[in-house]
C-alpha cells in the first residue's frame, strides 16, 4: 500500500468504503472498493485467496482501514 492509498482509505473509511470477499478453491480473498453516492467508484485493493473464512478476510481489511484512519486522519 502506498502512502497515497493509505490517505485515500483513511479519508473515506467507513462511509465511502465497501469491503467484501470472494472465494476461490476453498480460501477467501479481500475486495475493497471506494464508493460514490452508494455506487462502486473504483476497486482500491484486492488480495489473493489466503484466508480461511469470509469473516477473517473482511475483518483483516477493516483492521487495515482502521489503522490508516488512526495514523493519517
Amino acid at each position: 500500500m502506498t502512502i497515497l492509498e493509505a490517505l485515500e482509505l483513511s479519508g473515506n473509511y467507513p462511509e465511502n468504503i465497501l469491503i467484501s470477499s470472494f472465494e476461490k478453491e476453498g480460501k477467501f480473498g479481500i475486495l475493497c472498493y471506494m464508493t460514490r453516492n452508494g455506487e462502486i467508484h473504483k476497486l482500491m485493493f484486492d488480495s489473493t485467496a489466503t484466508f480461511e473464512s469470509k469473516e477473517e478476510a473482511e475483518n483483516c481489511m477493516h483492521e487495515i482501514a482502521k489503522e490508516c484512519v488512526n495514523r493519517y486522519k
